[in-house]
């Protein structure tokens, strides 16, 4: 059976304790999973989508100045 789901790049709810502390994400960011029939990378009000992938290559918070700008438009 093939699945499309891949449950590797799912982030739980319970799991987003460990993000924050592990990725060092300040308490001004808040964090959320998707919701069921929401996609990771839906488009949603005031806030931008971000994989625990880009963390694990890297990214770091705080968000640089210049990408914040870019983040809100």
């Amino acid at each position: 059976m093939q699945s499309n789901f891949d449950v590797d790049s799912t982030v739980m709810t319970h799991r987003l304790v460990e993000v924050r502390k592990n990725y060092f994400i300040p308490l001004e960011y808040e964090l959320h999973s998707p919701l069921p029939g929401e996609h990771p990378y839906d488009a949603f009000l005031n806030g931008f989508s971000l994989s625990i992938d880009a963390l694990e290559a890297g990214l770091r918070f705080p968000l640089h100045p210049v990408i914040e700008a870019c983040l809100k438009g």
